[in-house]
């Protein structure tokens, strides 16, 4: 389904199953596509009552093997968990159907929706242009939702270094001083023997996969689902929004604080049925803070003209005010 036309003849042929139209009651199907890591057909389709129906339908190209399973387990979260993300604050995009001989999800259209990342930025300034606490809170409620649905027993650090892929760390010219700083982190957090809660993690909650209406959050693209400590998936929201950039020349763009009021707000979210919000100050969470720096940079490094500043200095940005 590599194209609009195969598109329209996944409808056409699924007509009567996603509508319950007959194919022969379509006037015209409208379709844009984008390409992000799947690609997304965003499709209206016109029927003889003058019914409209917007879809998105959403697929892979790139061959890899886990896609199908992925496409599985969004449709499978969904289901399963729809009526505890169902209030004024988040929720989930409606999935219609999974067809597993075509590995294509077809879901709603979210009227009145926005990315995230969109809203965040506006061509190349990055926004502070509207009182966006609100929308950064339910950010995080829905990441602790999402957790809570597989949430297990409170886990023992181990030596979370294996955690850190050598292909991240390659990008960086001079890496002996990440792996020593990762290093003592990791034996700190070991020290700490604070509760480590696990769960299936969504692995990419980041603005650009998150969708919103006015300040109601829905999470998208949670396929993944693999097992590891909730703080990895808090971490790697905090790092995508405060190293916010598709501009990969200009990596460092705009660098925000620990301490912003945006990131406070999401904090709060997250942790608001939790005691737990101390583990903001552990070596715990600045590892995973850390970690996924390196993890969220080391793309940008290999697409950008010039390398950037220190890691470190960055990470010590982070915490600065």
């Amino acid at each position: 389904m590599n194209s609009k036309s195969s598109v329209d003849n996944f409808i056409i042929s699924n007509s009567e199953l996603l509508f319950g139209y007959n194919s022969e009651n379509i006037i015209s199907i409208s379709i844009e596509q984008k390409r992000y890591t799947s690609i997304i057909s965003f499709c209206e389709i016109l029927f003889k009552d003058k019914t409209k129906k917007k879809i998105i339908i959403k697929y892979y190209d790139d061959k890899i093997k886990t896609r199908p399973k992925s496409l599985e387990n969004e449709y499978d979260f969904y289901n399963i968990n729809k009526n505890d993300f169902d209030d004024e604050k988040v929720g989930l995009t409606k999935f219609i159907y999974l067809s597993t001989e075509d590995h294509v999800l077809v879901a709603e259209y979210l009227n009145g929706s926005k990315r995230f990342e969109d809203t965040l930025m506006n061509g190349r300034l990055i926004f502070k242009t509207t009182d966006l606490r609100e929308l950064f809170f339910n950010a995080g409620i829905w990441l602790f939702k999402f957790h809570s649905a597989n949430l297990s027993t409170d886990s023992k650090n181990k030596d979370m270094t294996i955690e850190v892929k050598k292909k991240w760390l390659d990008s960086f010219s001079k890496n002996q001083k990440i792996y020593n700083e990762l290093n003592v982190l990791s034996l700190n957090a070991n020290k700490e023997l604070i509760k480590n809660p696990s769960s299936l993690l969504h692995k990419e909650y980041a603005p650009g996969n998150i969708l919103h209406v006015k300040d109601k959050v829905y999470g998208i693209d949670y396929g993944s689902l693999e097992p590891g400590s909730v703080y990895d998936d808090v971490a790697y929201f905090i790092i995508s929004v405060l190293l916010l950039n598709k501009y990969p020349n200009k990596i460092f763009y705009k660098i925000l604080s620990l301490q912003s009021v945006e990131i406070e707000y999401f904090i709060k979210g997250y942790f608001l049925n939790s005691q737990d919000i101390s583990i903001i100050n552990s070596s715990t969470f600045r590892f995973y803070l850390y970690k996924n720096l390196v993890r969220r940079t080391h793309g940008q490094i290999n697409k950008a003209n010039n390398l950037p500043i220190g890691v470190s200095s960055v990470f010590k940005k982070i915490y600065t005010k």
